[in-house]
């Protein structure tokens, strides 16, 4: 049987600050520490887990521990700049 609680779990490893646990999704909380900006994004649990996001922390790359993410949501991760942001500051 699943847990049905819900839970937050810090994680503070690069754009990734914390992460909601619910029964069927994760609520990722996300911190561009450049801009300073917070925002959210909720993942279903098909398309991530938190043994996902534990690996990925623990130091495996971050393609083999989310491999159904999109290039976008795994830049989130790792920088914390969301894809409006990356045009924004840096023009690309």
């Amino acid at each position: 049987m699943r847990d049905t609680t819900s839970k937050v779990v810090t994680v503070d490893y690069k754009g990734c600050d914390s992460v909601k646990v619910e029964f069927n999704k994760l609520t990722v909380t996300f911190h561009n520490r450049l801009t300073g900006n917070f925002w959210q994004k909720t993942y279903s649990a098909h398309q991530i887990t938190m043994d996902q996001i534990k690996d990925w922390a623990a130091g495996q790359n971050i393609q083999r521990a989310m491999p159904e993410l999109s290039d976008n949501d795994r830049e989130h991760f790792i920088t914390g700049f969301t894809e409006k942001e990356i045009v924004d500051f840096f023009g690309a």
